[in-house]
């Protein structure tokens, strides 16, 4: 019981350690340390006398006072230990009382009475009584543990030191305080300064007083308070990152930063105008990059203003009406140098045109006949911008505003509310009092003071006056100029019954004017239902439509469009497709709506036979284009809005493929087509359209492995590995497309699992499936390789004897593959020894060429084979050769491989009739025909060896067509940034991208 009872209970009993003395042993002092040695305490028989003098009095003086139980003197006198009284008891030493506050915890005489419990935290009060710290600080004081203090979110809630801050303040029995418990339901938030009760969050976060998923929550994101915020943005939380999930219109994120928010303003940013990363290098208005403000259509040219006064014109230039300084007429617009406008017009009869520049001086070039350029000259045409002059002195001071074209000539408004006209006045267009004048200069015209807008037809003019009348003047046999009568006039008249006029528009078959109410009313000729009455009677005096809240309208010489609050309509002439319905017709003369426009889609700007709308600072156009004036780089009607000057070209591009008149590309995970679709080749186009900006195809969304054209179709291998699918579209023809189903399709190639590639012939096509090449489509010269020239078939089968095929090419009419090995075989036709095998006759299976090995490549041309061969990645070809496209200086068909036509060799491709290699370098190599400049090489001189094409020096791949004739006079190369450029034959646009399709082009140019 020592150590246990403590120093109070010791005091009071007054037993202690037995130390071993007798009555029967001698007196020995203590030793010199104070206390017992060994001997003396175990009483064994080596115990020696001490001879210690610092000992206490001897057992003989403190037995007088000891038990009298005793029975004896104590032998030994027993010595005083620290903080302990030691006295003989029963014959022995032992501590008799410990010193208050202190006690004997360790039962050793030696050390006395050795711990100081009034304060030892360890033994508080009594040995072993240990004082607990839990979560905080404690003492013991007087024997009696205390706690002194408890860390943050604890308290001593019993008020009993021994067991410290036992209570948690952060559980909902005691929140925050002891006495503090929290209501069922309720949970403790300790995620503040004082823990306090709050809502039962369940698998959630609690937030102060609310529950969030931190996973998702913007303004908890993956803690509590971690508020997603940022300018122009509405923030979401993915995932316990904060997100952009919208932006203010007209902002976007370009920086890919959330805690930024939207920062860009891309409606006005030059270095992100539209989109991020959309650099501008001119003004950015409205997201657009130096937007289109204006356009002027005649019947073979057209002209457009962009916001910084640039002025572009395309189409017909055989006498300059481009302005470029050249006759070279453009389907893209082209710049006009030397001219920053305000406004532009051109005619509507000859190719010229003219420009108001912005300090209000005019400008004009163009065919001259009947003066049209305006600078007193006669017949000789301008082909860069030329001023008007006048023999009225007045004429310098004016200030012009715009310019419009009639027929053979111009007028223009002036600051001062006065019209000018020059030109042939052919029927008093030009306003002088007389018919059939010409005017090599600019004359004022009587009787339209205060005019403040001007609109021109091709045969009479109107001009609205301010107070909002109108006066017209010209020919007006058909009620042109609204007056309600049906004959000319060489001076201006006043249109009847019209007031509060607020837009004009002149066109041939009928003029328009808007009031301020948003009524329309309209008068002409009408005969093709352009006055939009429902009838094709002429109307000499305006006639109010059925339209409401009309806003803008654009004259076409027998049609209109006008946009109204609800939407747009279209009525008049539409034998081009001009209002844009799914079949054109001869007249529709109740006002139609309009559908297919571009989003956003404003002002309106009719042609001869062709309509343009602006919308978001471009402009788009659809109706006839045998001029190129449309500017969409192509010569065929156009039923749907195209882009003026094609679309930027496409970066990321992975494959190129030309087919017959067609062409397509291939993005990450779609294809994209243009040229002609006479075929369906485009799908997504009107059959008989032809487009260069690219449509996409409408195949699944995967990623795309293999792109091919054939002479009317072409096909893709789509997905991820493990199922990849063939798709093919177009003509059918011979089931090419490897389906019987009916349509244009895209269609997917039955009997194929995981193709690699897909290759297409003139009417066929071959996959790779597993190093076993599946054929289908046309068999009449065993280009299927099955053993026999059976029938067309739709179904693909798998190529006679072939296991270990690593690549597959195709020709117009023969195929070969290369073995794993190294090694070729070919089969199909072969009357020009395009199998390499001697021999001139049809092989239906494939047949092994001996004298080739170490291939590393094969390209199949239209009636010959090309292979990449050897340590030095050398071009050897074989075959038809009436074009120098086996590059060996010679015209001979060759039956055999022939020796190396250059070395160094990456990527190769054989057209109809030339050749094209990408060497290390990244420089392009072509050879053979060059009638279209198929070579590039900038001339369209055939070469019967290598050339070299302009100005390329980072392509990867090259990409020709195969068919010989018509169609295999183009070559394309994709460059390392991603992008390609394309050169030859461009008819229908199929390059997708050249300046004029009316020319082919012998030097690269961006595709698409």
């Amino acid at each position: 019981m020592i150590g246990i009872m403590g120093y109070w209970g010791r005091m009071a009993l007054g037993l202690f350690v037995v130390v071993g003395c007798t009555s029967e042993a001698t007196h020995q002092q203590p030793p010199q340390d104070g206390g017992l040695d060994d001997a003396s305490v175990e009483g064994g028989a080596d115990a020696g006398a001490d001879t210690s003098t610092d000992g206490p009095a001897t057992d003989a003086t403190s037995d007088a006072t000891g038990d009298a139980a005793d029975g004896g003197e104590c032998s030994v006198s027993c010595p005083q230990r620290p903080n302990a009284t030691v006295d003989c008891v029963n014959g022995t030493c032992v501590i008799t009382s410990c010193d208050v506050g202190w006690d004997d915890c360790n039962d050793v005489l030696l050390d006395g009475c050795e711990v100081f419990v009034a304060g030892d935290t360890s033994n508080c009060g009594v040995c072993a009584k240990v004082c607990a710290g839990n979560n905080g600080t404690v003492a013991c004081t007087s024997g009696t543990c205390l706690v002194s203090t408890c860390t943050s979110g604890y308290a001593d809630c019993n008020s009993t030191g021994d067991d410290g801050c036992e209570t948690s303040l952060q559980v909902p029995a005691t929140c925050g305080s002891c006495n503090d418990a929290c209501a069922s339901g309720q949970l403790c938030d300790a995620s503040g300064p004082t823990p306090v009760c709050a809502l039962d969050c369940g698998s959630q976060t609690l937030c102060g007083a609310t529950c969030a998923n931190t996973q998702t929550d913007a303004q908890h994101c993956g803690g509590c308070g971690n508020a997603c915020t940022g300018p122009n943005a509405s923030h979401a939380c993915d995932s316990g990152q904060c997100a952009i999930a919208s932006c203010a219109s007209g902002f976007l994120s370009c920086d890919g930063s959330a805690s930024t928010g939207c920062e860009t303003n891309v409606l006005t940013s030059s270095a992100h105008c539209g989109a991020c990363g959309q650099s501008c290098s001119g003004t950015c208005v409205g997201g657009a990059c130096n937007p289109v403000v204006s356009l002027s259509m005649g019947p073979y040219n057209a002209c457009a203003l962009r916001h910084d006064g640039q002025v572009l014109c395309w189409g017909l230039n055989d006498e300059g009406g481009i302005g470029d300084g050249t006759r070279l007429s453009r389907a893209a617009p082209t710049p006009v140098p030397g001219v920053t406008a305000k406004s532009v017009g051109v005619a509507e009869n000859v190719v010229a045109a003219c420009a108001v520049d912005t300090t209000g001086k005019l400008w004009c070039w163009g065919r001259n006949q009947g003066g049209a350029v305006g600078d007193g000259t006669l017949l000789s045409p301008r082909v860069s911008p030329t001023a008007v002059t006048s023999n009225d002195p007045q004429f310098a001071t004016r200030v012009f505003e715009v310019v419009d074209g009639f027929a053979e000539g111009f007028c223009a408004l002036d600051d001062q509310g006065d019209v000018w006209c020059w030109g042939y006045s052919q029927l008093g267009t030009a306003g002088s009092g007389v018919v059939g004048e010409i005017i090599p200069r600019a004359t004022r015209v009587s009787g339209v003071a205060g005019a403040i807008a001007l609109s021109a037809a091709p045969l009479h003019v109107c001009a609205l006056i301010q107070g909002g009348t109108v006066r017209c003047w010209g020919r007006g046999t058909n009620g042109e100029l609204g007056d309600g009568q049906s004959q000319t006039s060489v001076s201006p008249v006043t249109v009847s019954g019209l007031s509060g006029i607020q837009k004009i528009a002149a066109g041939e078959s009928a003029s328009c004017a808007i009031d301020g109410v948003g009524d329309l009313y309209c008068w002409g000729r009408n005969s093709s239902g352009a006055v939009g009455d429902g009838t094709t009677t002429v109307r000499p005096t305006p006639v109010k439509s059925s339209l409401t809240a009309v806003q803008q309208v654009g004259m076409g010489r027998h049609h209109v469009l006008a946009r109204t609050a609800s939407g747009a309509f279209g009525w008049g002439n539409n034998t081009l497709g001009q209002l844009l319905t799914a079949t054109p017709s001869a007249q529709e003369p109740t006002p139609l709506a309009v559908t297919g426009l571009p989003a956003g889609a404003t002002d309106f700007y009719g042609g001869s036979g062709s309509m343009c709308v602006l919308h978001g600072g471009a402009a788009s156009c659809w109706g006839h284009d045998w001029s190129g004036q449309l500017g969409v780089r192509d010569v065929l009607v156009k039923t749907l809005p195209f882009p003026i000057g094609g679309a930027t070209p496409l970066g990321g591009l992975g494959h190129i493929a030309l087919g017959g008149n067609h062409s397509c590309v291939a993005l990450a995970q779609e294809v994209r087509c243009g040229g002609l679709s006479i075929n369906g080749q485009l799908v997504q186009s009107v059959v008989g359209d032809a487009t260069a900006v690219p449509l996409a195809m409408p195949l699944p969304t995967s990623p795309v492995r293999s792109l091919t054209g054939g002479t009317r179709f072409s096909c893709a291998v789509i997905g991820a590995d493990g199922s990849r699918e063939a798709w093919c579209w177009g003509l059918n023809a011979a089931f090419s497309l490897g389906t019987t189903a009916a349509g244009s399709g895209p269609h997917k190639v039955m009997n194929l699992t995981d193709p690699s590639v897909v290759v297409a012939g003139g009417e066929f096509a071959c996959a790779l499936v597993a190093g076993v090449p599946h054929c289908w489509g046309a068999n009449g010269l065993g280009q299927l390789g099955i053993g026999a020239t059976t029938p067309s078939t739709s179904l693909p089968g798998p190529v006679s004897g072939v296991t270990d095929a690593v690549a597959v090419t195709a020709g117009e009419l023969h195929a070969c593959v290369l073995h794993a090995g190294g090694t070729v075989s070919c089969w199909g036709a072969n009357g020009n020894g395009q199998l390499g095998i001697g021999a001139t006759g049809t092989q239906t299976a494939p047949v092994l060429l001996s004298t080739l090995t170490g291939v590393k490549q094969i390209a199949a041309g239209g009636r010959f084979t090309c292979a990449i061969v050897g340590a030095s990645d050398e071009v050897r070809c074989w075959g038809g050769n009436d074009s120098g496209q086996l590059g060996n200086g010679n015209t001979t068909n060759q039956g055999f491989p022939q020796p190396a036509v250059l070395g160094g060799a990456v990527a190769l491709s054989g057209g109809g009739q030339h050749t094209c290699a990408v060497l290390a370098d990244g420089t392009v190599r072509c050879w053979g025909d060059n009638g279209s400049g198929q070579l590039g090489n900038g001339t369209r001189t055939s070469s019967l060896t290598p050339v070299t094409v302009t100005g390329l020096s980072d392509a990867t791949t090259v990409s020709t067509y195969r068919v010989p004739i018509p169609y295999g006079h183009s070559t394309c190369a994709r460059r390392q940034n991603g992008t390609a450029v394309c050169w030859g034959m461009n008819s229908y646009g199929r390059l997708l991208g050249g300046e004029s399709i009316l020319v082919p082009t012998s030097s690269p140019v961006a595709f698409p």
